[in-house]
């Protein structure tokens, strides 16, 4: 199966609301939708799709509408497991209440149960396009890496390459899981 693995575009910052439930969730900016965008044609490179997958969290649903309207999808299906329930505004993180003990190995777990359930769905043929947050994203980087501890997550996470191209492709067998180019 191949996935390509999207990170959302560019959020809101300072978020203004007293609300965690809304510091932790902010929305795309239309400069980021702008770079969704642009992304298309490198995409559809490692087209046709047979379903777009998306993080629940508000930056990704307006990046996966964003695709979903060009490629034609009639729908695209969110998928907890996918997203980041935090926020990094300035040097705060907000977490989504709840959530507070999240850390970056739940996150390469979420989105190792993600790819998972996605290949047992779709099989080993397939080509799926995924949104997600950057620490999902980055913790599959990490594990096609034989990368599992926090802190080696955590700096393939921070590095500035690993969105550089706005997107990540990955070869996932059973058991495996591969960046591919």
């Amino acid at each position: 199966m191949k996935i390509v693995a999207v990170f959302h575009g560019e959020k809101v910052e300072e978020v203004s609301s007293e609300l965690a439930v809304i510091r932790s969730n902010p929305t795309m900016t239309v400069k980021g939708m702008e770079s969704i965008q642009a992304l298309v044609p490198a995409i559809a490179e490692h087209g046709p799709f047979a379903a777009i997958y998306t993080s629940l969290l508000a930056r990704a649903l307006d990046a996966a509408s964003v695709l979903a309207l060009t490629f034609g999808f009639p729908e695209l299906s969110g998928l907890a497991a996918l997203g980041q329930h935090a926020n990094k505004d300035g040097n705060d993180v907000i977490f989504y209440p709840g959530y507070e003990e999240e850390d970056e190995t739940t996150w390469q777990g979420q989105g190792m149960a993600a790819v998972t359930m996605l290949l047992h769905r779709y099989g080993s043929s397939a080509n799926i396009l995924m949104v997600g947050q950057t620490a999902i994203i980055g913790g599959l980087v990490a594990a096609a890496h034989g990368i599992s501890d926090k802190a080696g997550i955590h700096a393939v996470v921070a590095n500035p390459n690993l969105i550089a191209n706005g997107f990540v492709v990955f070869e996932v067998g059973l058991n495996k899981i591969r960046v591919v180019g």
